[in-house]
Formats: structure tokens, sequence, C-alpha cells
């Protein structure tokens, strides 16, 4: 799921780029935003988020959810 535009909270926060594809969240495939929603729904805590920038360089971010 490509990221199109970062308002406030935690991604922000941690400057993942817009444009940024996720392709796992706490190393669970995602496809759709509906898989990204499903995944962070209620959830608290740390969360892992991997995926691919818009220059094809793979990286990960910690997110801390409230």
């Amino acid at each position: 799921m490509r990221i199109k535009s970062i308002g406030k909270g935690p991604l922000k926060d941690k400057n993942i780029p817009e444009g940024f594809v996720i392709t796992m969240i706490d190393k669970q495939r995602v496809y759709t935003t509906a898989d990204v929603e499903k995944l962070l729904k209620d959830k608290t805590g740390s969360v892992l988020i991997d995926g691919v920038t818009k220059d094809g360089e793979e990286e990960s971010y910690a997110i801390r959810i409230k």
C-alpha cells in the first residue's frame, strides 16, 4: 500500500516519506489499505513497518501507537 500523504501522527513523527510502499506490518504482509487498517485497528504500543521507498530502497520503521 503506497502512502500518498502523511498527516500529523506517528508516521510523520518518524519521517516516513510520502510515496513509501508499506509491504509488511509486524511481519504480516499487506496489500491494501484495508489490510493496514485491519492490522492497526485497536493496536497500541510498538509496531514494525517494512516497505520500499520511491527510490527502491528497503526500509523498516518502528513506531509507537498510543
